[in-house]
């Protein structure tokens, strides 16, 4: 199941920033030159199945279950309310 790009109960925006761009300003932070934080962007980016172009994180936070071991539900960040999983 993928997770939907809105809150299905208050509708707030559930994109969060792109993967890539996140990896990049984190090398960037450790002080590393634009090439070196391009190419760290680039091979750790990949590792969560995205690349420049393409893949941004989910805003809304799981619910897991340890008993289950197994997410149960969603929450929105913004109206804190949860739906369920299916």
């Amino acid at each position: 199941m993928s997770l939907p790009n809105n809150c299905p109960l208050c509708d707030a925006n559930l994109v969060g920033d792109k993967v890539w761009d996140h990896f990049k300003r984190q090398a960037l932070l450790k002080g590393v030159n634009e090439a070196e934080a391009e190419r760290y962007a680039d091979d750790t980016a990949k590792q969560y199945g995205a690349n420049r172009e393409f893949g941004h994180w989910n805003r809304a936070i799981a619910i897991y279950d340890r008993g289950l071991d197994r997410t149960v539900a969603y929450k929105c960040p913004d109206c804190d309310e949860r739906w369920s999983k299916e």
